[in-house]
């Protein structure tokens, strides 16, 4: 949490749309995805390129489709590797996989598992968690599974300190007014 990960995901689509090539960046929920589609078409803007370069899809909506930066649940990206005659990626620079750690999802890991394994060599990936546990090991799986030339950015310092406070045995609701004091 706050240690720069938008900013590189951010960074990535910056560059796409400065070479006019194509990037997804993928997320596990529908509510995630229209969020950062607005983010994104907000910064967009801030970077002097339209909002119309930025697109969403989910399996209910689709907004400029044929935008630069798509933003997609994952499985939309999945479908578009499975049917590369309908979506080609000679033009895709870039993937950015945000909430990765959904991976170990039991219903729907799989999803992110085998777009992994499909996309092609030449896209520059980057996945985004502050929640994988086995990091490291998941790095060598993807160098040796999919030759992959991956850097692992990791780091234990945390910027937002967690605080814990004894709650004594009054019920949440009781201690509401309590908890909005503490600084």
């Amino acid at each position: 949490t706050v240690m720069g990960k938008t900013l590189i995901a951010e960074a990535a689509l910056f560059e796409a749309l400065h070479l006019g090539r194509r990037a997804y960046y993928t997320t596990p929920l529908v509510a995630l995805t229209d969020q950062k589609y607005r983010e994104l078409q907000q910064r967009a803007i801030e970077w002097g390129f339209s909002p119309g370069s930025v697109g969403l899809v989910t399996g209910n909506r689709r907004e400029n489709l044929h935008a630069t930066v798509l933003v997609v649940v994952a499985e939309i990206l999945f479908n578009r590797l499975l049917h590369r005659d309908a979506f080609a990626f000679d033009d895709v620079h870039a993937v950015v996989m945000d909430e990765f750690h959904s991976i170990n999802d039991r219903e729907r890991g799989i999803v992110w598992e085998f777009t992994l394994g499909l996309l092609p060599p030449h896209v520059k990936l980057l996945l985004l968690s502050a929640t994988v546990g086995n990091a490291a090991q998941f790095v060598d799986w993807l160098r040796q599974a999919h030759q992959r030339r991956l850097e692992l950015v990791q780091s234990d310092q945390r910027k937002v300190p967690l605080e814990f406070h004894w709650v004594g045995d009054k019920l949440l609701n009781e201690h509401i007014e309590e908890m909005a004091e503490i600084p």
